[in-house]
């Protein structure tokens, strides 16, 4: 079941408990696309805490509500998350870095009250500058560059000019990125119609890929995902660098 309870005119707290159905993921989809429709931003607290499960056409309904909102998560401003959980942490973690523009936090259960201040305080999370550029290398196998901050779509686009002519040149090159102080991307990156052709197309042309700086949860993703492409894929501490120098010239 759920509940939604309007606690300013652009904040709303919603209940999760035991059971969640396609019927409760519709009633509080309807009042988030309220808001959104009414509000240049709003705030959300989602209270899991006596979160027990959800149906299968209830996790349907709202993947496809949430794939809905890509182009909108610039309106979400503060997400609050009561939750004791432990995935709900890990949940939370992924999602501080995936959608840096919105300010996550959890909260534990006690904390209810503080979690509804944060999400009505309307203060402006400061975002990390974003910085990508290419870095020189001694190969023309070898195109390396290095991201510091958030990805935005503009500085992805002015990436690809370069991407795509050594993609043209070659038949398949090898990538490093640096990435020493990596913030997360921008939610308008998702609004890309040519985000998915963009990562296909250098699957196709990628023979290895070295990720230095790699946070845990990038190298478990990595861990999960290498047997199902086609390219190499290898993570290497800051430190360790110069072996993945090696490794992609090996």
């Amino acid at each position: 079941m759920s509940s939604t309870t309007e606690i300013q005119n652009n904040v709303l707290l919603i209940t999760l408990k035991d059971l969640v159905t396609k019927d409760d993921v519709i009633e509080y989809k309807k009042h988030i696309a309220d808001k959104l429709s009414k509000h240049e931003k709003i705030s959300l607290v989602i209270d899991m805490n006596e979160w027990s499960d959800m149906t299968g056409d209830a996790l349907a309904e709202d993947i496809k509500f949430e794939l809905g909102l890509l182009d909108k998560l610039n309106q979400f401003s503060k997400i609050a998350i009561i939750s004791d959980k432990q995935f709900v942490d890990s949940l939370c973690n992924l999602l501080v870095f995936f959608m840096p523009i919105m300010d996550i936090r959890l909260f534990k259960s006690d904390e209810k009250d503080q979690a509804i201040s944060f999400a009505c305080d309307h203060s402006v999370k400061k975002q990390p500058k974003a910085d990508v550029h290419f870095i020189e290398t001694d190969s023309s196998d070898i195109l390396a560059f290095e991201i510091k901050g958030v990805v935005t779509k503009e500085s992805l686009e002015q990436m690809m000019p370069t991407l795509n002519k050594a993609f043209e040149q070659k038949e398949k090159i090898n990538l490093l990125a640096r990435i020493p102080d990596y913030s997360g991307v921008s939610p308008d990156l998702f609004a890309m119609p040519s985000l998915f052709s963009m990562k296909i197309a250098a699957m196709s042309h990628v023979k290895r890929y070295a990720i230095v700086g790699a946070k845990v949860w990038m190298e478990k993703l990595v861990e999960i995902f290498s047997p199902f492409i086609s390219m190499e894929i290898r993570t290497f501490n800051l430190e360790n660098e110069d072996k993945a120098w090696k490794w992609l010239k090996g």
